[in-house]
């Protein structure tokens, strides 16, 4: 018995390593993921060590001409700020809903003017976010502001 508990006892000690650095030298096992994906290389490859601070500098040009460009369309009567019906015309002509020539056609008409006051009621909530001071006008800050939220 004693021999045979002895003989089990060696063969444990064999199966097992001799220390801990023999675990740590033991090779990982194969990695069986998929590779990384490739890097992607830089945006701009203009120039190899050209500074990117020229292209940085010519973005904020870009909004702030589509700001005064927008101002310009909805702003009607050159007042310097617009009106909530103006505000409200812009909005859902940005989200795809142009009603300005509705509510221009019922402005001239006889019959009540419905599309401006849905126009109204539909952009009450943004306008009240836009209008920063609430004078309930938008100035072009408040407009570009609004743009950037």
């Amino acid at each position: 018995m004693r021999n045979l508990v002895f003989l089990t006892g060696a063969a444990l000690i064999m199966a097992a390593p001799a220390s801990a650095q023999d675990v740590m030298a033991a090779p990982p096992a194969a990695d069986t993921t998929m590779p990384a994906e490739p890097a992607m290389p830089p945006a701009d490859m203009s120039a190899p060590g050209a500074p990117a601070a020229a292209a940085d500098a010519a973005a904020p040009a870009a909004p702030a001409a589509d700001v005064q460009a927008q101002w310009a369309q909805y702003d009607k009567d050159s007042k310097g700020y617009l009106t909530p019906l103006e505000f409200g015309s812009w909005l859902l002509a940005r989200q795809g809903q142009d009603m300005t020539a509705t509510v221009e056609k019922s402005r001239t008409g006889k019959q009540a003017n419905l599309p401006a006051i849905k126009v109204l009621n539909a952009t009450a909530a943004e306008f009240s976010k836009a209008d920063t001071d609430k004078n309930y006008q938008i100035s072009p800050q408040e407009f570009a502001d609004y743009q950037t939220m």
